[in-house]
């Protein structure tokens, strides 16, 4: 009996060890490999990327580099373009925040992109900081997504006649 209970305290020493390795080899042996997105959800990938890029040229103040992101008929509306040179005239320094709420995809390459808006931007005339919200519709169309209109409340030409939040 003596001799018994040293071997058996071993096999009872191992049992956790054997147990965390048998797990471990079940968890990389059984994972499930990654499956393919939809064309509809790289779709949606690349609108969230076309939003946040629109969200960090604004924010960065460039013109140029928006208005490459723009499809027609935006594109080609210059009051768009006039409206976005006073927004930043008007404003020294922005800060933008686009949070998506919803997806409508109107055809393969069309999606319609619901979202909140707020716009932090320190302004030249009259002087100080000023916060500004709202609540837009953009359209945007084509494989690698563009923005081609905008419904709403437009971040790129807010209305800072209304109160603001100091």
């Amino acid at each position: 009996m003596r001799f018994m209970t040293p071997s058996l305290a071993r096999p009872v020493k191992l049992v956790p060890i054997l147990l965390a390795v048998a797990f471990g080899c079940a968890m990389i042996g059984c994972a499930t490999p990654k499956k393919a997105l939809s064309a509809q959800g790289q779709l949606a990938l690349r609108i969230d990327e076309a939003v946040k890029e629109l969200q960090d040229q604004l924010s960065h103040r460039n013109q140029q580099r928006i208005t490459s992101l723009l499809a027609a008929p935006l594109s080609d509306d210059q009051a768009f373009a006039r409206d976005l040179t006073t927004l930043f005239e008007r404003a020294t320094s922005l800060r933008a925040a686009f949070v998506i709420e919803r997806l409508w995809m109107q055809g393969p390459e069309t999606v319609r992109v619901d979202l909140h808006w707020t716009l932090h931007a320190e302004l030249a005339s009259p002087p100080g900081p000023a916060t500004i919200t709202g609540t837009a519709r953009f359209t945007m169309s084509g494989k690698e997504p563009r923005l081609a209109a905008v419904q709403g409340d437009n971040p790129f030409n807010p209305t800072f006649d209304r109160p603001l939040t100091p």
